[in-house]
C-alpha cells in the first residue's frame, strides 16, 4: 500500500511530462507553407528537421497540418 502511494503520483507525473514533450515536439516540427499574397498559390514549403530548416518546392498535396506564411 505504501509503495502505491509513492509510485502512483510519480507514474502520473511521468505520463503528463511525456505527453507535454510529445506535443512540444509536434508543434516545433510543423512545416511552413509560404503562400503568395497576390496569387494565393504556394511558393515553397519549409520543413524543420534535426539538422535545421530545409526549403523545398511545393508538393502537389499539402500536408494535413501546416503553418501558412504570407509572402510577396
Amino acid at each position: 500500500m505504501f509503495v502505491i502511494r509513492i509510485l502512483a503520483p510519480l507514474v502520473f507525473a511521468a505520463a503528463i511530462a511525456a505527453g507535454l514533450a510529445s506535443a512540444l515536439w509536434d508543434a516545433l516540427h510543423i512545416p511552413e507553407v509560404h503562400v503568395s499574397h497576390s496569387t494565393g498559390e504556394c511558393v515553397r514549403m519549409v520543413t524543420f528537421e534535426d539538422e535545421g530548416p530545409k526549403s523545398q518546392a511545393c508538393p502537389e498535396k499539402l500536408p494535413s497540418r501546416y503553418t501558412r506564411v504570407w509572402v510577396q
